[in-house]
């Protein structure tokens, strides 16, 4: 009998268990994204990038690419009048209070801008606006202030990946009307579990504004900007077509730019979201490629094939679709009430996305007739412009005959603002690669070392056009051969930057170009060229150096060879440990 009891409890044991002890790499028994506590090799990775942004105590935030705004405007949505607009609609319905927030706000811009532009707004009004503002780094400032009818809280130290628990430990029980974020979700380890918090914190019928970021679906890899810009959108037409709720899409990702989709949420439903994905495991990256502070990113297993938008992710890719997108009524509400920008044309055609299907809001007549409009005021407004340029050439011209005796001094030596022809000859046939017929141009008395000034722009020479991947590649070699020189102290950094062949990065150095070693290091390890990461160590570059908050091994982009290369060389951890072989 207790054998037979036994037997009974280790077939139910083992059909219960079996669904957690079969998941691989780090999946949870808790299949669902929900805003809750991740596991704990993504909680690992988030505390230690946290350390790494807040152990040096900087005030300021200035580490990234973009250190916050005073506005964002995401698809055009001027965002202090689709403020105002809430809290107009709050008075309406008697409400006492409205609440905003940015995530990862920058030096708080935002913040200010809001609380100055509120209290010229609504002066006397008895409604309290409290503005919120969250980053990583640490802030020496008053955390809380009271400016006129807003409360403007600024909180540093604040971990975003944990936004519930450093809301409460804060004692923040707000829900927001309106959360913006810009360039922030994209550095963190784990932004689809904070983007869902987020959510979790918004208001009935409040917004979410924000640009995307990236993660992965198990069996999923990106490897260049395209690519990566390209599985972000469609995880993005995912998540918006699984909240069922108002939204509005831009894709605006564009990977030479290293940005990504925005989008408008509505939450029209009073619950917490929850998405059928599994945490996998994580996912090594260049994180200055793709402008990622984390350098890693959580893969996910898809627990429920339906969630995925594969229909509408197909029309997106074939129709190469780049106008805005989504819910009509919410499309026609921003325009009744006027919340976009001035001289937008976004919102000039506009695609409905009703389930899988999309579908043109306005007919291909309707939209040549917009554009035939459109076209008639840019002409007219062009019209304009010529004719105050041609009333300030016919001043200047009055002017220079009056004050002849005032000459204008040439820019530089070996300089002009009106190159030569010959010139502008040699610049064709460095950018087509004919090195041929640029030899011969520079035989035939073309200067190597001209400059050329666009108008406004610094001047700059055939060698830094090279350097900046103007010209095709070889084009630096070729240069340097023909003694092409420049003051330019980047040189070598723009070269790397922009995937100079290994032979031109090696000239340049011969020649004497050099910058930061361990910058030159990192950016070779990007490359995959052992040539150059060992150059760049024999001249002086540490392997252990840290880089975006992170070691320079993490630069290898999930490249195993390049990993294994540079522990051969002594790359260590983020603490100085051991890292084991790929």
């Amino acid at each position: 009998m207790i054998k037979l009891c036994l037997s009974f409890f280790l077939i139910v044991f083992t059909l219960i268990s079996a669904p957690l002890f079969s998941m691989e790499n780090g999946e949870i028994e808790d299949h669902y994204v929900r805003g809750k506590a991740p596991p704990s090799f993504v909680s690992s990775a988030s505390e230690n990038c946290f350390w790494h942004l807040t152990h040096l105590k900087y005030d300021q935030s200035g580490w990234g690419l973009y250190n916050g705004s005073a506005t964002y405007d995401h698809l055009s949505i001027d965002q202090h009048k689709f403020s105002r607009k809430i809290v107009e609609d709050a008075l309406k319905a008697g409400r006492k209070s409205v609440a905003f927030l940015d995530v990862g706000a920058g030096n708080f811009q935002s913040c200010d801008a809001w609380a100055t532009y509120f209290n010229e707004t609504f002066p006397q009004l008895d409604i309290t606006i409290h503005i919120v503002g969250i980053r990583g780094e640490h802030y020496n400032g008053k955390e809380i202030e009271n400016i006129g009818n807003c409360r403007v809280s600024k909180f540093g130290y604040f971990k975003l990946e944990d936004l519930e628990n450093e809301f409460s430990r804060r004692n923040v029980d707000l829900k927001f009307d309106l959360t913006v974020s810009n360039w922030s979700f994209r550095h963190l380890v784990d932004p689809l579990r904070t983007l869902v918090q987020v959510f979790n914190r918004t208001s009935p019928q409040g917004f979410v504004l924000s640009d995307w970021f990236y993660y992965l679906y198990d069996g999923e890899e990106f490897d260049t900007k395209y690519d990566a810009f390209q599985t972000s959108r469609r995880h993005l037409l995912d998540f918006l077509r699984a909240l069922k709720m108002p939204f509005l899409f831009y894709p605006k990702a564009e990977w030479s730019s290293k940005t990504v989709d925005c989008f408008l949420v509505q939450k029209s439903e009073d619950r917490s979201l929850e998405l059928p994905l599994a945490y996998k495991d994580l996912r090594c990256c260049n994180g200055e490629f793709f402008d990622l502070a984390a350098a890693e990113v959580v893969r996910f297993k898809v627990m429920d094939p339906n969630y995925k938008a594969v229909k509408l992710q197909a029309q997106f890719e074939s129709t190469s679709q780049t106008n805005l997108c989504g819910d009509l009524s919410l499309f026609q509400w921003l325009q009744t009430n006027g919340l976009t920008c001035q001289h937008t044309r976004l919102y000039e055609q506009f695609f409905i996305i009703n389930g899988e299907e999309i579908t043109p809001w306005r007919t291909p007549q309707e939209v040549l007739q917009a554009q035939l409009e459109a076209d008639k005021k840019l002409k007219r407004q062009l019209a304009l412009k010529e004719k105050i340029s041609r009333t300030k050439t016919a001043f200047y011209a009055s002017l220079k005959n009056q004050l002849k005796q005032f000459e204008i001094a040439p820019v530089a030596e070996g300089r002009s603002n009106m190159c030569r022809d010959i010139e502008w000859d040699l610049y064709s046939a460095l950018r087509s690669g004919n090195f041929e017929g640029a030899q011969v141009l520079i035989d035939n008395g073309a200067n190597a070392n001209r400059y050329f000034d666009f108008g406004g722009r610094s001047c700059k020479n055939f060698l830094d056009f090279a350097a900046q991947g103007d010209f095709k590649k070889g084009s630096i070699s070729f240069l340097l051969r023909n003694n092409a020189k420049t003051e330019y102290q980047g040189t070598l950094d723009n070269a790397l930057y922009f995937y100079a062949p290994a032979e031109d990065i090696e000239l340049l150095v011969k020649y004497g170009y050099q910058g930061d070693l361990d910058l030159s290091l990192f950016r070779a390890i990007a490359h995959g060229e052992k040539r150059l990461i060992d150059l760049f160590l024999s001249l002086g570059a540490n392997v252990n150096s840290f880089i975006n908050g992170h070691p320079m091994i993490y630069g290898s982009s999930g490249d195993k060879d390049i990993w294994n290369y540079l522990l051969g060389k002594g790359a260590k951890g983020h603490h100085g440990e051991d890292l084991p072989p790929r």
